[in-house]
C-alpha cells in the first residue's frame, strides 16, 4: 500500500518502498526488483546487485537468508529437467538417450535459470508473507545481537580454564 504522504507517481525515499502488488510476468522475466518492479536485481545472470538501484531495498538480509530460495531452485530445476526429457522423448529418442541428454543439459542451463529466478521468487514471497516492513529488521537485529551476547557470556563461563577452577 502506498503511504498517504506519497503518491503512486512520486519516487519513494531510499529503502522505504513496500511491495504493493505482485510483479507482472514481464517484470519477473526481466529480473526486476520484486519490491519496486523497476530496478535490476541482477547485473549478470550469476551476479546479484546488493540492493535495488531504484528503491534501495537490500536483497541479502544476512547469513543464510537465501536458504529459502533453494526450494524454488529445486522446483525450477525439476520442471526444467522434465520439460527437456519430454521434449527429447517427443523427438523419438529412446529413454536412456533422452534421460542422459536431459541430465547432461541441466548443469549447463540450470544455473542461469534457477539461480536468479529462485532468488527473485524468494525475495517476493519472503517480503510479502514472511517479513513485512523495515521496522521488523531492527527488532530482528536487536534480538540476534542479544542472543549472540548471551551465547558469548555462556561460552566465557564454560571455558576450559573456568572448568578447571571448579
Amino acid at each position: 500500500m502506498v503511504p498517504p504522504e506519497q503518491s503512486a507517481t512520486t519516487a519513494p525515499a531510499m529503502g522505504t518502498v513496500e511491495p504493493t502488488r505482485w510483479p507482472r510476468p514481464l517484470e519477473i522475466a526481466r529480473l526486476r526488483c520484486p519490491i519496486c518492479c523497476e530496478g535490476q536485481m541482477f547485473r549478470t545472470p550469476l551476479h546479484m546487485n546488493p540492493s535495488c538501484p531504484r528503491c534501495g531495498h537490500t536483497y541479502d538480509r544476512g547469513h543464510g537468508y537465501f536458504l529459502g530460495a533453494m526450494m524454488f531452485s529445486y522446483t525450477i530445476v525439476v520442471v526444467l529437467e522434465a520439460a527437456i526429457l519430454v521434449g527429447l522423448r517427443a523427438t523419438g529418442l529412446s529413454w536412456p538417450w533422452a534421460l542422459g541428454l536431459a541430465v547432461a543439459t541441466v548443469p549447463i542451463v540450470g544455473p542461469f535459470l534457477a539461480f536468479p529466478y529462485s532468488r527473485l521468487w524468494w525475495v517476493m514471497v519472503e517480503r510479502r508473507y514472511l517479513h513485512w516492513g523495515e521496522e521488523d529488521d531492527a527488532g530482528l537485529k536487536a534480538e540476534l545481537a542479544r542472543r549472540g551476547a548471551a551465547h558469548a557470556a555462556r561460552a566465557a563461563n564454560t571455558s576450559p580454564e573456568r572448568r578447571d577452577e571448579r
